[in-house]
Parts: structure tokens; sequence; C-alpha cells
């Protein structure tokens, strides 16, 4: 069994940080078949691409890689919503935010939980959207750490900063407040891992 991923911690020398980071990153023929599995969405074929997600997320737990596993899930997740599967949505929902609650990740628990209560509403699924508000409410706890924002984590002037809309490694959505911050004018997709720089 292959050890489970660990945080990224501040002090380490910058070789170190570069080589953790590759190891934490989706090896080549996963980044292609995830971004096939976005293009998929992007074409309308959300039955195909919510397969090809949990297929990914899947293979990335057996491969340790718990750190890009649950956002996986999600995006499977949003796939089932818009293909109408939404009980299926809601267990790949649950495999995703639960894997990130494991890890005490809060921040993303809340933000992921969140964005999935609208697009609930907004596809008409009320009763699905109060069932994930009731969960993320028992879930996270009222004094999680790193629900407020951690000023010591660089990040760019958000007047300057821009980042491109889809990593161009895995086609994924790239979104400030979701991505991890490098350093000023880098970040790391949720989805592949890879490092993105902010355009000229």
């Amino acid at each position: 069994m292959m050890p489970r991923n660990r945080p990224l911690r501040r002090g380490m020398s910058r070789p170190y940080l570069r080589a953790a980071r590759a190891a934490l990153r989706l090896e080549r023929g996963m980044r292609q078949s995830l971004y096939a599995a976005h293009k998929m969405m992007v074409g309308g074929e959300y039955l195909a691409a919510a397969d090809q997600f949990e297929h990914l997320a899947s293979e990335a737990m057996e491969k340790g890689m718990e750190i890009r596993a649950p956002f996986l899930y999600i995006q499977a997740s949003r796939a089932r919503l818009h293909s109408g599967q939404v009980q299926a949505s809601l267990a790949d929902l649950r495999q995703g935010l639960g894997l990130l609650a494991q890890s005490n990740r809060w921040v993303a628990v809340s933000r992921h939980g969140e964005r999935a209560i609208i697009e609930y509403e907004q596809f008409g699924y009320t009763a699905q959207a109060v069932e994930v508000r009731h969960w993320l409410r028992a879930t996270i706890p009222a004094d999680a750490p790193g629900l407020a924002i951690d000023q010591s984590i660089p990040r760019p002037d958000p007047t300057q900063a821009q980042l491109p809309a889809k990593c161009p490694y895995c086609g994924g959505n790239v979104l400030p407040d979701e991505v991890n911050w490098v350093d000023p004018t880098s970040a790391e997709c949720v989805y592949c891992g890879s490092v993105i720089r902010i355009a000229d």
C-alpha cells in the first residue's frame, strides 16, 4: 500500500517542494484522460464524462493520491447532475466532500459544498440542496481551522492577477479561490496538480 499524501510544509527547500509537488501531480496518461473527460463535459457528453471522472478518482485513490481524488469525484457529481442522475450525483458529492473532510480540508469542503447547493437549486433539486446544507452543518466543526483567510499564504494582487480560464494540462476550470497558490505568480491545479502561471 502506498503512503498517504501529506500537505506540503512551509520552510521546505525549493528543490524539495518541487519534487514533492511533482509526486502529487497526475501522471501523463491520467492527465490526458482527465483532459478528455473535461472536453466531454463541455461537449455535453455528461454520462461518459461522469464515468471517466469516477474511474480517474478511483485510480487516484489506488495510487495514494487522495489529494486529487476528492475533486475528481466532485466533477463526476457535476456530470451526473447535468445528466439528470441526481442520486448518483449526490453519492459522488458525498464521496468527494467526505474525503476532504477526512483530511480536515474544511475550506474546500465549505466552498465545494456551497457551490453544489447552488447548482442543485439551479436545476430545481431543492430537497437535495437542503440535504447537502444539513450535511455541511453537521460535518464542519464550528471552530474548524482555516475557514478564515490565511494571510500568510502568498497571493497575487487580485486587480492584476489573471490565471487562464482552464488548466492547459487537464482542461479543468481554474478558479482563483479554488487553486492552491504556490507563490504570487503561480498556482496549482486542484484536478491534476500542474503548476499554472499567471498570464503576462
